[in-house]
């Protein structure tokens, strides 16, 4: 049988040659995620080619020109449920997430493929993909700033840190009896070890808020060292209100700290998916923000490929 339908006629996605014909509207297809290579199913029938890469989040330009390279309707009725279900934001022209990480809850994996049922594109053991899945620039630009807010008040943990240090050391040299909890337990040792801790700590705050993230990490574990400084201490005093509040000040600045570590971490991740989309962006003529230029016969190329006519010059 191999492609034939009822009267000798191929059916609707089925492959001629190196020509893909054209599916029909009703037809079931499977696209994929960006990222992943993907099947286009028509008809029942599995497609031996088109096999397209990056279809999800395209806009329209982007979908003009992959219809010009590959010059046949499936792409299109592809590229326009695609449009009709992710691009609500014309106008801000949103910037696919894949999905943008949550700051607060877990990283969703995306599946390779989906399934478009109607307008809407639905994936297995989920909602309907909305626009929760697509983020404006606008959101994009508040989402990090809270991160690099949260990045700036972690790493000036470093700076209280080193600064109360210098306060616990010159008390010890005093013999004054005077601390700070939150400062650094070595800093109480009259020492030149102390002046070097202290001056290691400023370092981390300044490279810190530069976001340098060895920084970040390397102060947390040394901090965590100082606080474990005074466990042996809950075992040969016993209880004490102060070793109590030290530990709970140290807890409490590592918790900042490790916001800090997080925060950056994810901003980062989110500069190279921004750096991404600008990539596509550009080489699709398009720059983010900008709204793409007017697109506007999908309806039109569709019925003039099924017609087997040739498509209509796009505007």
């Amino acid at each position: 049988m191999g492609g034939e339908g009822v009267g000798g006629e191929r059916r609707a996605g089925e492959v001629e040659g190196d020509n893909i014909l054209p599916l029909a509207r009703g037809a079931q297809q499977t696209l994929p995620l960006a990222g992943f290579q993907s099947r286009l199913l028509g008809g029942g029938e599995r497609l031996r080619r088109g096999l397209f890469r990056h279809l999800d989040g395209l806009h329209r330009r982007e979908a003009a020109q992959a219809f010009q390279v590959f010059g046949d309707a499936v792409l299109e009725v592809a590229l326009a449920h695609l449009a009709d279900g992710h691009n609500r934001h014309a106008h801000t022209h949103p910037i696919r997430a894949k999905p943008l990480p949550s700051f607060f809850g877990k990283k969703e994996d995306i599946p390779p493929s989906a399934r478009i049922e109607g307008p809407n594109l639905t994936i297995p053991g989920r909602e309907t993909m909305d626009d929760r899945t697509d983020i404006t620039p606008e959101q994009l630009e508040q989402g990090m700033a809270n991160l690099l807010q949260t990045v700036d008040s972690g790493a000036k943990w470093f700076y209280w840190i080193a600064g109360l240090s210098l306060v616990n050391y010159i008390s010890s040299l005093t013999n004054s009896g005077f601390g700070f909890a939150i400062g650094l337990n070595i800093a109480f040792s009259p020492s030149p070890s102390s002046i070097i801790a202290i001056l290691l700590f400023a370092l981390f705050g300044f490279m810190g808020v530069k976001r340098k993230q060895w920084a970040l990490i390397t102060g947390f574990i040394l901090y965590i060292l100082d606080g474990a400084i005074v466990i042996p201490a809950f075992f040969n005093v016993g209880f004490d209100f102060w070793l109590l509040v030290n530990a709970g000040f140290h807890v409490f600045a590592l918790y900042g700290i490790f916001q800090a570590i997080r925060a950056n971490s994810l901003l980062k991740k989110l500069e190279r998916l921004v750096a991404e989309a600008e990539r596509e962006a550009q080489f699709a003529g398009t720059a983010p923000g900008v709204p793409p230029p007017p697109y506007n016969p999908i309806e039109g190329q569709v019925n003039s490929a099924m017609r087997n006519e040739p498509p209509m010059p796009k505007e």
